[in-house]
């Protein structure tokens, strides 16, 4: 993908994360719940298979990286500096917001760790009849289900 297009297909991601991040606040509603939780995934799905997740990709869609364009979007980020030198109240729509950001990094991590869980146990599983035929062993010996 090149780059225009990677920047052009984040900021689509990104649109769609704000919106949906949008309508569960204006519902009143948990990010966590569906139709958001699952459409949340699909995005997160989306981001991953584009190559987009790592910390080092460009643009970083990571939960880092999601977070902190939200965060620049919405105003947070100067909210916040605001709120840490003078000691003031966050107001209560950038509060929300905040708390929609926890929400979107912990699913985002939650997502990840699945997906890391997944390839991890594929690997192995992979790994585990070639390595009992590497040792001599028959794979049925190696396989104690069978």
């Amino acid at each position: 993908m090149s780059r225009s297009a990677s920047d052009l297909f984040a900021q689509r991601i990104l649109g769609e994360i704000d919106r949906l991040i949008q309508l569960a606040e204006s519902q009143t509603r948990p990010l966590e719940v569906d139709p958001y939780h699952r459409e949340l995934f699909q995005l997160f799905k989306l981001a991953y298979e584009a190559g987009l997740t790592s910390g080092e990709a460009t643009p970083d869609l990571s939960a880092d990286g999601i977070c902190q364009q939200l965060a620049a979007m919405w105003g947070l980020t100067s909210a916040a500096q605001t709120w840490l030198t003078q000691a003031a109240q966050l107001p209560k729509a950038q509060l929300t917001r905040m708390r929609s950001l926890w929400s979107v990094m912990r699913m985002w991590m939650e997502w990840d760790f699945a997906l890391s869980n997944i390839h991890r146990d594929l690997s192995a599983e992979n790994a585990a009849p070639a390595e009992a035929s590497i040792a001599g062993e028959p794979e049925s010996a190696a396989d104690p289900v069978s």
